[in-house]
């Protein structure tokens, strides 16, 4: 009797221990950080300034696989942010391709479009970042025969 007494003071003492764990972090949403948030914000940008449903359907879908986010998550791009880099060059990386298969006139008017709604989101993406974040697809354009910004209509 005395060991089943025992034995059901340690379950006890155990489930109390267990029920006062901190959740797991992993694969756990955590809360926006109003900090990273301008990331969002940029990849929303650079969605939107896409003209075609087809480009910004593919370029979504490539950056949700990438960032390992679920489509039908409701807290989705928000409560898993991505690292600054991993959206500066993969979003820049998806982007390029689109911006290449277009004239001139159509890559500067998405550039244009994408300067204005990175300036227009809330939180608005920092200008610094912005500009990294051109530079980058201007550097990826490079890679694919473009001379310069000038011959893709970014500059």
């Amino acid at each position: 009797m005395k060991a089943l007494l025992l034995t059901a003071t340690a379950f006890a003492s155990l489930a109390s221990g267990i029920a006062i764990l901190p959740p797991s972090p992993y694969k756990v949403p955590h809360a926006p950080d109003p900090a990273t948030m301008w990331r969002v914000s940029l990849y929303q940008a650079a969605a939107s300034s896409l003209v075609e449903q087809a480009a910004r359907d593919t370029f979504t879908a490539q950056i949700y696989k990438i960032w390992r986010v679920p489509m039908n998550d409701p807290c989705g791009l928000k409560c898993y942010t991505p690292s600054a880099e991993l959206l500066v060059h993969e979003c820049a990386a998806r982007l390029a391709p689109y911006v290449q298969a277009h004239e001139e006139k159509t890559a500067s008017d998405a550039v244009e479009m994408l300067k204005t709604l990175s300036r227009a989101t809330e939180p608005p993406v920092p200008a610094d970042k912005l500009t990294d974040f051109i530079n980058s697809v201007m550097d990826q354009l490079a890679t694919l025969g473009f001379r310069n910004g000038v011959d893709a209509g970014l500059v």
